[in-house]
């Protein structure tokens, strides 16, 4: 009888220590995919992060050769300069956010 208790007892605390087994197993990977996703994150947001200072440097870009068409002659004006004040053409109304 008491060789059948500790035989029982013994497959008891193996299941015991398998269970314990397949719970670390099981947070390990909930681990895993919490680690993967925050990676996954900050690759976005570098390349949301780079995106928007391409976004940046084209709008400056284009902010420039505005800028230069604002204070070049007209060809079109008598005067030979633009009529319009620069601040007030819609070529340059990105100009402060970039120079």
């Amino acid at each position: 009888m008491e060789k059948l208790y500790s035989q029982q007892e013994s497959k008891i605390e193996r299941e015991r220590i398998l269970l314990k087994i397949k719970k670390i197993d099981a947070d390990t990977d909930f681990y895993q995919i919490i680690s993967d996703a925050e990676t996954f994150a900050w690759k976005l947001e570098e390349q949301i992060t780079d995106a928007k200072l391409q976004l940046v440097r084209i709008n400056c870009k284009k902010v420039v050769e505005n800028r230069v068409r604002c204070h070049s002659n007209s060809p079109l004006s008598d005067t030979g300069t633009s009529e319009q004040p620069c601040d007030q053409n819609l070529l340059c109304r990105y100009k402060r956010r970039c120079l």
